[in-house]
Formats: structure tokens, C-alpha cells, sequence
């Protein structure tokens, strides 16, 4: 059997966390012109200079979603070959017809009161690592002076995200840019309507509704609103993509994890715990995909922003690097329910490895 591509080792102390890893790394090209710390500081930059384009009737369909615009799309400028930002402001409609599931429609129904998820808006925030750029900003204009409010928008909208929901957008981007994720990521946060301000997730990895809102039979969209008074998300619709709905079945969650592991040890030592639980753990892990250049854990998925708990209590990244001591790229924001690793080179695949 083909020995381990990826080991990891990780220590907590009271709020402290740190990796080790020994990765065998393939030669490849990079996928990025810029390192993965890089390519995530200019995702996590989100700033609307990159140019406008004025929609009229404007239709983007993604999956069972259909929004069409009235305004103006103000973009961010191209990151690693591509725009992956958009704020709009003017007016527009949003319609999704809710999947084929008792549970689903029982389910809008009771908290929507409506048969179909539908809402007029008047502001959007887009961020995307698909084609969306191609539909929306076929008429680009050269980048003038953005009014405040988008750049409001642009600027507000990762880090209550964050707060609301534990989900890092801009390392999700990254890891779906680094390992050539396809299809890509899309989510847009919409608001000034009927409907208040709510959102839609496209993760056809699965990646986001596992990590964020534990949703893990292999679902690939949600739609979802925060309700501010008690610091939780009301998740409107859950549904499988098109595709999967028309044959009739769909792979779990799992089906695309990056790795797999293979050895899992801890120890524990318990001797003063009233004042630290000291936590040692080695995990010997193998690449399921090829190319893998970046790698999201999950350590804080259960804590909630009420109260500020996920703030206060969360495991805290304190370092990250090689088993020979060489630094690895790593990040993790205040409020955060993960931890992203980037790899400074593609990792080969086990070709031993099976589901």
C-alpha cells in the first residue's frame, strides 16, 4: 500500500491550536500565480474599482434560481486572472421553486408562508469562483469612482457574514480557486425587499452547508435569512442540484472530501483540568483528489454567536508547519468555524485510495 501523501499533527492547549504536516508534493505549475495566503488576502481586499456594467432585464439562472436585475453592477478587480466580486444596486426579483420534497415545501411554507421562495431586492452582493462574471458583465465599462453605498456593501458583507455564520467566503473562494474546483462557488446575499435580506449558497461540493449548517446528505444549495434578535439562521430551503434531482439520486456530502484520513491518535492529559486540557493529536491523512493545494478543517462548527460564544471560546490557530520545521500557510479569522491550510505546491493523489 502506498504510504501516507499528507500527515498532520496537532496540539491544543486551553484556546490554542497548531499543525504540523508532512505532505510529498507534486512539481506541477501552481494554479495561481500567487501563493494561497496571497490569492486570500486579495479575495478577503473585496473593494468595488473594477469597472460597472448596467443590466436591463438582466436574467442569471443558477440552478433552480432565477434573479433578473435593473441597476448597476459595480465589480471587483480581477484576482488570479478573473472577477470574483460584484455589488448591485438598482432592482431586481428573486425566484425558487422549492425541489420536490414534502419536507422542503412544508417546510417554506411554515416559514415563509408561500409556495415558492420569491422577493423583490434592491441591493446584491455576488462573490463567485464560477463563470458568473460572464453573464453579468458583458457590458463592463472602465472603473470610475463606485458610490459609498457599494462600497459599503462590498466592505460590510464578510465579516457580519462571518459573525452571522462561522463561514470564511473568502477562504471558501480560495480553496475552490486552488484546487480547481468545477462547477464553481456562488452565493449571493440580497436585501431592501419584501423578504428583508437573505441568501443564496451554490457549493456543489458540498463544502459550506456541511461546515456551516451541519447539512450533509449531499445537498448542494441552500437558501437561508439571519434572524438578528436570536443570533441564529433560518435555512428557508435545502435542495440537491438540478442534475441530481433529474437522476434521480445523489452522492452524501463526503463523496467529496479532499482527504481521507487513515490514522487517528490523541492523548490527553488531564491531570489539571480545572485550568488547561492539554490535547495532543496525529492524523496521518491521505489526498482523495490530485492538485490539491488547499485544505479546510472544521474545529468550531458547533459554537454559536449568541452570546459571543464562537468569538470567546473557539480553538485559536497558533502556528501551522512542516514536520521539518518549515513554515505552512495557514488562516483563521475571529469568529471563524474553520481553519484553511494552503499547501505551497499541488500534493499528488493516493492512487490506492478508494471511497
Amino acid at each position: 500500500m502506498s504510504p501516507p501523501l499528507i500527515s498532520t499533527a496537532s496540539c491544543t492547549a486551553k484556546f490554542g491550536l497548531c499543525f504540523l504536516l508532512y505532505a510529498s508534493l507534486a512539481s506541477a505549475q501552481q494554479t495561481t500565480p500567487s501563493g494561497g495566503l496571497e490569492l486570500y488576502q486579495a479575495l478577503k481586499g473585496f473593494q468595488v474599482s473594477g469597472g460597472t456594467a448596467v443590466a436591463e432585464n438582466l436574467t442569471l439562472k443558477r440552478d433552480r434560481a432565477e434573479m433578473i436585475f435593473n441597476g448597476t453592477f459595480y465589480f471587483d478587480p480581477p484576482i488570479a486572472g478573473r472577477v470574483r466580486g460584484a455589488v448591485f444596486l438598482g432592482n431586481g426579483t428573486f425566484r425558487a421553486e422549492v425541489p420536490p420534497s414534502e419536507f422542503e415545501r412544508e417546510n417554506v411554507r411554515r416559514l415563509l408562508k408561500a409556495d415558492v421562495v420569491e422577493s423583490d431586492f434592491n441591493t446584491a452582493v455576488l462573490r463567485f469562483s464560477d463563470d458568473t462574471f460572464d453573464y453579468i458583465g458583458k457590458n463592463l465599462s472602465p472603473a470610475g469612482a463606485p458610490p459609498a453605498g457599494a462600497q459599503e456593501l462590498a466592505r460590510e458583507f464578510e465579516p457580519r457574514l462571518l459573525k452571522e455564520t462561522g463561514a470564511n467566503i473568502s477562504a471558501r473562494l480560495a480553496v475552490s480557486i486552488l484546487n480547481q474546483e468545477s462547477p464553481g462557488f456562488f452565493l449571493a446575499q440580497f436585501d431592501k425587499g419584501k423578504r428583508g435580506r437573505f441568501t443564496l449558497v451554490l457549493d456543489y461540493q458540498s463544502r459550506l452547508p456541511v461546515a456551516t449548517f451541519d447539512i450533509n446528505g449531499g445537498e448542494k444549495g441552500l437558501i437561508f435569512a439571519h434572524r438578528g434578535a436570536q443570533d441564529e439562521n433560518d435555512v428557508w430551503m435545502a435542495f440537491y442540484g438540478l442534475d441530481d434531482y433529474q437522476r434521480g439520486r445523489v452522492q452524501y456530502s463526503d463523496a467529496f472530501d479532499l482527504v481521507a484520513i487513515r490514522r487517528y491518535t490523541m492523548q490527553i492529559d488531564v491531570r489539571d483540568p480545572t485550568k488547561v486540557l492539554r490535547t495532543e493529536v496525529r492524523m496521518d491523512i491521505e489526498s482523495a483528489v490530485g492538485g490539491l493545494r488547499a485544505i479546510p478543517l472544521v474545529i468550531n462548527e458547533s459554537l454559536p454567536e449568541y452570546e459571543s460564544v464562537r468569538l470567546k471560546k473557539a480553538l485559536r490557530l497558533k502556528a501551522a508547519r512542516f514536520v521539518d520545521g518549515a513554515s505552512l500557510q495557514a488562516v483563521q479569522e475571529d469568529w471563524e468555524g474553520g481553519v484553511t491550510l494552503f499547501l505551497p505546491a499541488p500534493a499528488l493523489r493516493v492512487k490506492s485510495f478508494q471511497w
